[in-house]
C-alpha cells in the first residue's frame, strides 16, 4: 500500500497554509489582509508547472526561491525570497498529522507493507516524519525520485523497491490528478481521500474507491478485488 503524505498524512490544506502566509506577511509588515499572500502566491504558481521540461526538475525550495521574488517584488521586498522560501520550508517540516491517522496506520500495518510516496523536498520530509512520529516501509519523495507525480516512474520505483508489480499495489492520496490518475497511468489501482467532500474532476476516470477520513481504508482495502 502506498500513500500519499501531505494533506492525506498531516495537514497542509490550503486554510493552514493562507494561516502561515498571513504569519509571513506580518513578519515583513507587509500591507495586507488575511489570506492576501496565499492568494497571490497560488496565482503565480497556477501559471507555471512544478516541472519545466526545458529545465529539467526543480526541488520546490528553489521554486518556492523563484516565487518568492515574484510574490514579494510588489512590495520593494525581493531581498526577502530566500526567507520565504525558508518559511514555507518550515511549514512543510512541521505540518501536524491529523488525528486519525496513527491509529489508522497501527491497523493497516498488520496487514500491508506501507509506503509513502510525496511529492516534497528530501529534508522537508524527513523532519515532518520525525515531527510526527511516522515510520514507514518505504518513503520515496520526488527530489530524491528527480520527478514529481504524476510522473509514472515515480510510482514504479515504490513498487520496485517493495518488490510488488504495479497490479498488485494500491495508492491512496487526496489530489484526483497527481495520486489517483497518477497511479493509473503507471497501472496502480488507486483510493480517494475525499475530506472535504469534493466533486471529482469530469475530466478524468473515476478512482477504484472513495473515503471521507484515513480510518476508512483498512474496510475499504478489504472490498476491492484483489
Amino acid at each position: 500500500m502506498l500513500l500519499d503524505f501531505y494533506c492525506t498524512l498531516v495537514d497542509l490544506s490550503d486554510p493552514v497554509r493562507s494561516r502561515g502566509f498571513d504569519d509571513f506577511a506580518r513578519r515583513l509588515g507587509l500591507p495586507l489582509g488575511p489570506g492576501e499572500l496565499y492568494r497571490r502566491y497560488a496565482e503565480i504558481i497556477s501559471r507555471e508547472p512544478a516541472e519545466d521540461a526545458a529545465s529539467g526538475f526543480v526541488p520546490y525550495w528553489t521554486s518556492w526561491l523563484a516565487a518568492g521574488r515574484r510574490l514579494l517584488s510588489p512590495f520593494g521586498r525581493e531581498s526577502a525570497a530566500e526567507q520565504f522560501a525558508d518559511a514555507y520550508a518550515q511549514m512543510h517540516a512541521t505540518a501536524v498529522i491529523f488525528p486519525e491517522v496513527p491509529a489508522a496506520i497501527r491497523a493497516l500495518a498488520r496487514h500491508f507493507r506501507i509506503g509513502v510516496i510525496a511529492n516534497a523536498d528530501h529534508d522537508d520530509l524527513m523532519r515532518c516524519l520525525e515531527h510526527n512520529g511516522l515510520r514507514f516501509d518505504l518513503l520515496v519523495d520526488s527530489e530524491t525520485a528527480g520527478c514529481y507525480k504524476p510522473e509514472p516512474r515515480i510510482f514504479q520505483r515504490a513498487c520496485d523497491a517493495l518488490l510488488v508489480s504495479a497490479s498488485e499495489a494500491v495508492m491512496v492520496g487526496d489530489t484526483p490528478e497527481t495520486d489517483v490518475w497518477g497511479a493509473h497511468q503507471a497501472g496502480l489501482r488507486a483510493v480517494w481521500l475525499n475530506r472535504g467532500h469534493r466533486d471529482w474532476p469530469a475530466s478524468l476516470a473515476g478512482p477504484d474507491a472513495v473515503i471521507g477520513e484515513l480510518g476508512q481504508l483498512l474496510r475499504c482495502l478489504r472490498q476491492l478485488d484483489p
